[in-house]
């Protein structure tokens, strides 16, 4: 069972490993991606969406967590953790979005804050339940 967990940790740096160069590539060519794309774009509104697409980079690096935790709890018999850890997400993009889309000064990039948000909370419940998962497979195997 210590080469299970130790299998996880680097499933889980190897994923970090290949989403992280991912997410810096992203804001660091944000303006070259936006005008290969949106060429046509007027300044200001290419300016905001190099802005958005900068401010939503970091979901590649969250997003591919998700993948990696919801695969290990599927895996591991653990097939509702994952849609309740989403739904979680769901609701709090939800709650977010209708609080800063309104509000004229942030507008647009409450979308982008609630999707950052959303996938936050997502890892976040899906870490801790994998490894809680984890100690007490280690917990178990010291009982028996």
């Amino acid at each position: 069972k210590f080469q299970q967990r130790k299998s996880v940790n680097r499933t889980l740096f190897l994923t970090l490993l290949l989403s992280i160069p991912c997410f810096l590539g992203l804001i660091f060519f944000a303006p070259t991606v936006i005008s290969l794309l949106f060429n046509r774009l007027q300044l200001e509104e290419k300016q905001t969406a190099i802005n958005l697409l900068k401010v939503c980079s970091i979901n590649v690096v969250l997003s591919s967590v998700v993948q990696t935790t919801n695969a290990l709890l599927i895996g591991k018999g653990q097939l509702y953790k994952p849609v309740f850890s989403l739904g979680v997400g769901v609701i709090t993009k939800t709650l977010i979005n209708v609080v800063l889309i309104k509000n004229v000064k942030i507008n647009v990039y409450g979308g982008a804050i609630g999707s950052i948000a959303c996938y936050f909370v997502v890892c976040l419940i899906n870490l801790i339940m994998s490894y809680v998962l984890m100690l007490l497979v280690l917990i178990n195997m010291q009982i028996f």
